[in-house]
């Protein structure tokens, strides 16, 4: 935390801008020494920009940038940060990368700006985060659960849910502490407040469903004998022609994935290899994987020819049916069979024909509860598990009364509450905070 860090903060590669960041006690010193321009950046204001040169020790210039100071505590670290645009592309933002380290700067580890928002308390954990969610959202709804949760929505949730059960510790102490006091009507009212925050705290876990699926993708298998038209409706859906599609069976040998938005949710779209007995080591190999990709995808659509009888390919194909699997009869232009295939919806890959009535199906398969009562959403798997632990503590407690010494059930309160307190970062540790902002990318 005392060193000065620094980071590319763009994506390398060509762009008309490149954005090489600073951070710490040293940030406008260092920015001092390889800048050149009519203003010195340790004299100028909190969030102002100037125009000048990057100069290597030699005074040779490497580029002309705008450079930004914003000094502490009103920047994203809380530290003094200097922000220098140059040119984008590879060379000039690792010239000036270079030229910092060379001036006393250190390179970031990965999210460790975002790790000194949250160490310096102008974050909590919950939205350090969200930052990584929204730099990785791959649609504008998944982008604003994420924002939603920078701004703080859970947060408040979980900070809210943990003063409703210090005053319920506050009551049990106080009759702890004082038991010729009659303290009978908040007794009574314990249990009832507890049940209550047992179910806030199950509404919360009911909405992780569909905020993984927003987070995460929902991943969608298209599988069936070969030739049924699994590549075909792979390009339908996405609206191009991204697998190759011939009158040949067995064209597609290994899985193809390919993303796609439905009703603002990701979904990762993969055509597997027909599903036949073969004595060709590649084509099994395919059929090998595409039943590893059956089993580990959250819905898998089976495709059946609805210009030909069922085969003995379709009907074993029927048998590995479950609720996660939706039974789609392609060809509905030429449809002549729709035997003995329960539930099945009608396509047509060929000319779009119920592609939509297919969606809205994939949409009615996954569940979706769109949020809690409160409108927030549970994405983060770290956080479904601590809200898993705190509602088994709530439970526990509610379980003790009135049998119970309320000793034992205020140990159960306070469990409840620490495992509510990981989630703000309230309550951490070292291996936890690196196991998160290490998936963050260097310059955030």
């Amino acid at each position: 935390m005392n060193d000065t860090i620094t980071a590319i903060s763009t994506p390398i590669g060509s762009g008309g801008i490149g954005i090489v960041r600073i951070s710490g006690s040293d940030a406008l010193k260092i920015a001092d020494s390889i800048f050149k321009g009519k203003k010195v950046p340790s004299n100028m204001p909190s969030h102002t920009i100037t125009y000048g040169n990057i100069i290597d020790k030699d005074n040779n210039i490497i580029d002309e940038v705008l450079l930004t100071v914003m000094r502490a505590p009103k920047t994203y670290t809380v530290e003094d940060i200097v922000e220098i645009n140059c040119h984008g592309g590879l060379l000039m933002v690792r010239q000036i990368l270079e030229l910092l380290l060379k001036s006393g700067a250190r390179l970031a580890n990965s999210g460790e700006f975002t790790m000194r928002a949250f160490l310096n308390g102008r974050i909590d954990l919950a939205q350090a985060e969200a930052v990584s969610d929204i730099i990785n959202a791959s649609t504008i709804k998944s982008g604003k659960i994420a924002e939603d949760q920078l701004n703080g929505r859970l947060s408040l949730e979980i900070k809210g849910l943990r003063e409703e059960l210090v005053n319920i510790i506050s009551y049990i102490e106080a009759y702890l502490d004082f038991p010729e006091e009659d303290f009978s009507d908040d007794v009574i009212n314990i249990k009832s407040k507890l049940q209550d925050i047992s179910n806030k705290l199950t509404f919360l876990l009911d909405t992780y469903k569909t905020g993984r699926f927003f987070r995460e993708g929902l991943s969608i298998a298209i599988t069936g004998r070969p030739n049924v038209g699994k590549s075909s409706l792979l390009n339908a859906l996405l609206k191009r022609d991204r697998a190759i599609v011939t009158e040949l069976p067995g064209t597609t040998r290994d899985t193809l994935e390919e993303m796609l938005n439905i009703n603002g949710i990701p979904v990762r779209l993969i055509d597997t290899a027909g599903i036949r007995e073969s004595s060709n080591i590649i084509e099994k190999e395919g059929v090998r994987r595409s039943l590893e990709t059956i089993k580990d995808a959250d819905i898998v659509i089976v495709l059946f020819d609805g210009n030909m009888s069922l085969t003995f390919e379709d009907k074993e194909m029927l048998n590995i049916a479950s609720d996660k699997t939706l039974n789609v009869i392609n060809k509905s232009d030429l449809l002549r069979n729709i035997e003995d295939i329960p539930q099945a919806i009608c396509i047509s890959a060929k000319t779009g024909e119920g592609l939509k009535e297919l969606k809205e199906a994939i949409m009615t398969k996954v569940s979706l509860n769109q949020c809690s009562p409160n409108g927030i959403i549970i994405t983060n798997i770290r956080h479904k598990n601590a809200i898993e632990q705190a509602l088994d503590s709530i439970l526990r407690a509610i379980n003790l009364m009135p049998e119970h010494p309320f000793e034992f059930v205020a140990l159960e309160i306070r469990d409840s509450m620490g495992h509510l307190a990981e989630i703000i970062g309230e309550i951490t540790t070292d291996e936890i905070l690196i196991n998160i902002f290490s998936k963050f990318c260097i310059g955030k």
